[in-house]
């Protein structure tokens, strides 16, 4: 999280970098300036119970109300949205969290008006602790180049591939970006054969296919399945393009080499026989009406 001291000796406007919206009817609860223990290392459990700080925190609608009155027994709130604004306080991504609740509150050093927040509540999807500044990459327009993924670490990667996968389902809502994408994705729909170029000399591990293949298809940032399970859900459609097309897989056997040695798995679920996550990478692809055309 930047330092908030930093930001007392600015005379600016602050720029919200998150909102907190009631999952069912999507009203406003608070917009935030930071967010302190949510990017944090993950619970050995997929979903967790975890307990962050607000801080900069102008509270609207339930929350506004609840504040004053603040109780062991009115605390609780809805299941909620903790959505990444972008630069013009549109939504470019989002967490949910169930049972959310108020733990504490006190006025904010950060500015008039604004409060410091204390809060819990079970991450559905628990944050990777890396996503944070990949955020704020995507916050000022994200990439514009391929194969930017390919320098970060391999828990950078997997960063990556978390925030271009929950960034994907708000990308059609932001101005400019679905234009900006390549030129087979916008041809999509025409009749004839779309062939993408999938760059193996980059993929290092199964986080870096995912995201070689995401920016393939949807160009820079895109986002095409983040696992075996996932891809077979973009290949049904309603992610950039529908099969059939073409997907030349440049440097194939160089990618290959370096996924049979990765110790992660492409999907969660058991496999009786040893395999190759290339392999059942590309028999994905193929049962979904993929062609895998290889080089």
């Amino acid at each position: 999280m930047p330092d908030p001291s930093k930001l007392l000796s600015r005379k600016l406007k602050p720029v919200f970098r998150y909102a907190v919206v009631d999952e069912v009817d999507q009203e406003l609860l608070a917009r935030v300036l930071f967010l302190d223990g949510f990017f944090t290392e993950r619970q050995p459990e997929k979903q967790a119970w975890r307990t962050f700080r607000l801080f900069g925190c102008q509270p609207h609608g339930a929350l506004a109300d609840l504040l004053p009155r603040l109780t062991p027994a009115t605390r609780h709130l809805a299941n909620v949205e903790v959505r990444i604004l972008n630069g013009l306080g549109q939504p470019i991504g989002s967490y949910y969290v169930a049972a959310f609740e108020v733990n504490a509150a006190r006025p904010s050093p950060l500015g008039p008006g604004l409060v410091d927040v204390r809060v819990s509540g079970v991450l559905l999807s628990q944050p990777h602790p890396r996503a944070e500044p990949i955020w704020d990459y995507f916050r000022e327009g994200g990439p514009r180049t391929r194969g930017e993924w390919a320098g970060y670490s391999p828990e950078g990667r997997e960063a990556w591939l978390e925030v271009v996968r929950r960034h994907s389902f708000r990308r059609e809502e932001i101005p400019g970006v679905a234009s900006s994408v390549g030129a087979a994705y916008r041809n999509a729909a025409k009749s004839e054969p779309t062939v993408f170029e999938l760059d193996g000399e980059r993929v290092q591990d199964p986080a870096g296919l995912f995201c070689a293949l995401g920016e393939a298809v949807n160009g820079p940032g895109g986002y095409f399945g983040a696992d075996l399970n996932s891809l077979r859900d973009c290949l049904r459609g309603g992610f950039g393009v529908q099969p059939p097309f073409d997907l030349r897989w440049k440097a194939a056997e160089v990618a290959r080499a370096r996924l049979a040695s990765a110790p992660e798995v492409l999907a969660a679920s058991a496999f009786d026989v040893p395999y190759s996550p290339a392999d059942d990478f590309v028999r994905v692809l193929r049962e979904g009406r993929v062609r895998v055309l290889f080089e």
